[in-house]
């Protein structure tokens, strides 16, 4: 899929960018410069989330290996988190090490 880049100010676009197939939802890191886009899939679930250099308009596919359905994006303190919704999981993956280095299930309550 290709996404637009659309300026707030004006409410353009001023430029696109290729992400994974259905992308979800969008969140920014803290300074805005990189926003990521959980591809979440359509008939075939998705595991990856795009990661998107604004001043470049390239990107770069964080793959998520066994982890489906990105869904829920959250950026705190350098670190991007999302849960897997398929495999109702939450995982984190920190901007300079483009993986996933954490994972945490929900436990029964």
């Amino acid at each position: 899929m290709v996404e637009a880049i659309v300026d707030p100010a004006t409410r353009k676009a001023v430029g696109h960018v290729p992400t994974g197939e259905f992308p979800h939802e969008v969140v920014a890191s803290t300074d805005g410069k990189l926003p990521f886009a959980s591809n979440y899939g359509g008939t075939t679930p998705g595991n990856s989330i795009s990661v998107i250099r604004l001043a470049a308009r390239k990107e770069r596919r964080l793959d998520l290996g066994s982890l489906r359905r990105p869904h829920g994006l959250a950026f705190a303190d350098g670190k991007l988190y999302f849960t897997a919704e398929a495999n109702k999981l939450i995982g984190r993956s920190p901007i300079i090490l483009p993986r996933v280095v954490w994972t945490m299930r929900r436990k029964r309550w």
